[in-house]
């Protein structure tokens, strides 16, 4: 089961405590910018590799560049990578990109992982850089 929890996070900010929070957050950050993302990381039941998804996606204009960078892993998880590139993008269309990483767990526990997704958006000819930060849940254990 995959939960889906995402949230825009202020610059340096606590990271939400809660789904809710996390949603509620996310909403009020992304309404103003041209990119939306979220980043889903499955619920492992013990520990190991855990798999996780992030998401940018815009409306009425199109992505030509896009990366994601893990920012923030609760101290019993670390990421594999640090940053998934362009290249590493699992399904990439002009208006939304997916990438796909993995965590490894060393031990059992509940927190938020936080990522930025930066991308190159354009409308029509004018393009411009812009960056969103998100998180969700990790969970691992019962």
């Amino acid at each position: 089961m995959k939960i889906a929890a995402y949230a825009a996070l202020g610059l340096f900010g606590a990271l939400p405590s809660s789904a809710s929070q996390i949603k509620s957050a996310n909403r009020a950050a992304n309404a103003s910018s041209p990119l939306h993302a979220q980043v889903v990381c499955e619920r492992a039941g013990v520990v190991g590799r855990v798999r996780c998804d992030v998401e940018a996606q815009v409306d009425g204009a199109r992505i030509t560049w896009g990366d994601a960078q893990i920012l923030d892993c609760p101290p019993f998880a670390f990421p594999l990578k640090g940053r998934i590139g362009p290249d590493d993008a699992a399904v990439r269309t002009p208006e939304r990109w997916r990438w796909a990483f993995g965590l490894v767990a060393k031990d059992v526990g509940s927190g938020s992982i936080s990522v930025r997704v930066r991308a190159v958006v354009c409308v029509g000819d004018a393009c411009s850089a812009t960056s969103v930060t998100v998180a969700a849940p990790l969970v691992v254990g019962s």
